[in-house]
């Protein structure tokens, strides 16, 4: 019975999210960022990439991502508007179903929990908002995410594949590089390198290979140009991005401090975030491997995503589903105090006040202050002290012992 209820409570939610707010109403009103992948994709098809990027940045629907992304999309762009769409559709819903999977394999280990299909329903409510928002835009994080995770997977079988589909990651937005971090940590010194060669080749040598080097050059600086200026129409402090950078210039405003020096002290931050969380177990670690604790370097390493990357829009939360989904795993087994309060004000803060529920003022008011980025910054924390706590030795000493 308990078996039955649970299959039809995530077989419901399957419903609602294909035929309700997040399907089909988005791909006939929204999908805001569809129509700038389809016309990028259409100037280098019809061979007119000098105007591929808006230079002047007069409207923020420009498009202002590398040019391979617009040649990979060709196919979507050849298939027309509404059958590109649909399709596009299908391949967000198949990047969601992998990730939850892969997000439910990664809990199994450490919890008892018996219901697979009770348990990918709550990943999906706990997501639900990053992922309606994802599929409002079409934003393509879902798609690099699944590109990470498929580089962890194949990893060991295939470290040319592995580096393959991080290039592509990197090539399509720059900022999986800091998943190529946990690559670099784990000394996987091939894919790392080969990762950056193809990344290299993909962003600048293929415009060159493809239309000659001055014409390549060209587009390569004109690639370079939007990338550095993306901050020009969204402001890095915007209220929807809840990371570490534009909280910090929020809360730098507030207290009337200069917003753009704690800006730049806020990325030398990050990066000493980074180099922290990496630096002691790479550094005296021995040639030992212990999978669960490279699992768990891993997830956090895609945690530090949308914590770091200074435009992080809410549908980067789904980087938080394999740390949510251990999470929930343990709130279940062990009921330890910390854990059920750092979730419950994940609900309540990153899930719960948004727009539409709490109303824009209020949505607003919370926002700027950072409270949705307090609420999954409870759940990191959390997970980073389960982990430390079972893998202190491997911390500590530098060794996989567990």
């Amino acid at each position: 019975m308990k078996n039955r209820f649970a299959k039809g409570s995530f077989v419901a939610l399957l419903v609602v999210l294909v035929g309700g707010g997040g399907g089909v109403i988005h791909v006939n009103k929204n999908f805001i960022d569809y129509p700038v992948y389809e016309t990028a994709a259409l100037r280098v098809l019809n061979g007119d990439v000098s105007h591929l990027y808006d230079l002047n940045r007069n409207s923020p629907g420009g498009y202002y991502y590398p040019y391979f992304f617009a040649l990979a999309f060709i196919p979507f762009a050849a298939m027309g508007p509404e059958l590109g769409r649909w399709s596009f559709l299908v391949l967000f819903f198949f990047c969601y179903f992998f990730v939850l999977t892969f997000s439910l394999r990664l809990a199994r280990p450490s919890s008892s929990i018996s219901t697979s299909f009770g348990f990918l329903g709550v990943l999906i409510l706990l997501s639900t908002y990053s992922f309606n928002d994802a599929l409002m835009n079409a934003n393509i994080g879902l798609i690099l995410l699944v590109l990470c995770i498929a580089a962890y997977k194949i990893a060991d079988k295939s470290w040319a594949l592995a580096s393959a589909l991080m290039a592509i990651s990197i090539s399509f937005k720059v900022y999986p590089v800091i998943v190529l971090c946990y690559f670099a940590w784990r000394r996987d010194w091939k894919l790392v390198f080969t990762t950056i060669l193809l990344t290299c080749g993909l962003m600048f040598g293929l415009p060159m290979v493809i239309y000659g080097y001055t014409r390549g050059f060209e587009i390569v600086s004109n690639q370079h140009f939007v990338l550095s200026h993306f901050g020009n129409h969204w402001p890095y402090d915007s209220h929807v991005f809840q990371n570490i950078p534009a909280t910090a210039m929020r809360i730098a405003e507030l207290l009337h401090f200069n917003k753009n020096q704690v800006f730049n002290a806020s990325l030398v931050f990050s990066g000493i975030i980074i180099l922290v969380f990496y630096s002691k177990s790479f550094f005296l670690r021995n040639a030992d491997s212990d999978r669960g604790f490279q699992d768990k370097m891993f997830v956090i390493s895609l945690a530090l995503v949308p914590m770091l990357v200074p435009v992080s829009w809410y549908n980067m939360g789904l980087f938080y589903l394999p740390l949510l989904s251990c999470i929930v795993a343990d709130a279940f087994e062990r009921r330890e105090r910390f854990t059920v309060i750092s979730l419950i004000c994940y609900v309540v803060f990153y899930c719960l006040c948004t727009p539409d529920i709490i109303g824009r003022p209020l949505n607003y008011w919370l926002a700027f202050r950072g409270l949705p980025f307090l609420g999954i910054a409870l759940v990191v924390l959390d997970f980073c002290r389960q982990t430390f706590r079972k893998y202190q030795g491997n911390f500590i000493c530098g060794k996989f012992t567990g």
